[in-house]
């Protein structure tokens, strides 16, 4: 089965009971590096910090976007979609941002997910 290397892949995570597709590229050669990096230089809970700080970094490096209408914003009564397509109206420049600090975990699993899958590809290669 050959490896496709597409520009935009999307990969499901369960949040709170709740569907969230989320759209990423793969990391490239010295974003890998940098997260490896990272993460081989400490132990113990450093280690632990400094690996979960990396995965979030290379998570943010990738995700392309949210599905739209898989996540809201709720501020007081009013609430609003989080739009993360720069082509659709409302658009939210600083989508990025706020998944990092409201919904960290959503990061951590796509982090996970990229190195994951990224060291299968090198195991089936190797095998090969």
């Amino acid at each position: 089965m050959p490896i496709e290397l597409k520009e935009r892949h999307s990969v499901r995570f369960f949040i709170d009971g709740e569907d969230v597709e989320v759209y990423f590229r793969k990391p490239n050669a010295s974003e890998m590096v940098k997260y490896l990096s990272s993460t081989l230089s400490g132990k113990g809970a450093e280690g632990m910090s400094q690996m979960l700080s990396a995965g979030i970094e290379l998570a943010l490096c990738c995700i392309l976007g949210v599905r739209e209408g898989d996540i809201v914003l709720m501020q007081g009564e009013d609430s609003r979609v989080l739009i993360t397509d720069p082509e659709r109206s409302g658009f939210d420049e600083n989508w990025k941002a706020l998944l990092k600090e409201k919904l960290p975990g959503l990061l951590l699993m796509l982090g996970n997910h990229l190195v994951r899958s990224s060291r299968a590809e090198l195991e089936v290669r190797e095998k090969n």
